[in-house]
């Protein structure tokens, strides 16, 4: 399963990447920006976009979603669900499992 996550924050983004990578066994590329993800959209394929809602709402409609974070009254469209709680960061990656199943 091939994920594209968009963290602005490196630090968060380098630790989910690891916990996604290693418990989760997805293969992860991360992006600072949503411009950058959307270069990397063009280039591969991936199964699904993680990100917060501000870029899940910027990033292209087609793609399938999984939002983390403070969650929207509404979820964007193309979106398996949200992960309200990222902490402790493998409940996270096994969260994100569970989501992936709807696929």
């Amino acid at each position: 399963m091939r994920i594209l996550l968009v963290e602005q924050q490196a630090r968060l983004r380098k630790d989910l990447t690891l916990v996604l990578q290693s418990t989760g066994g997805f293969d992860v590329m991360d992006f600072a920006t949503p411009e950058q993800a959307v270069v990397a959209m063009i280039a591969r394929p991936f199964d699904v976009l993680l990100g917060r809602q501000p870029v899940l709402a910027t990033m292209p409609a087609s793609i399938t979603k999984i939002g983390y974070g403070a969650a929207p009254d509404t979820l964007p469209e193309h979106c398996l669900g949200w992960v309200a709680n990222w902490q402790p960061l493998p409940g996270f990656a096994e969260q994100v499992r569970r989501l992936l199943q709807k696929l």
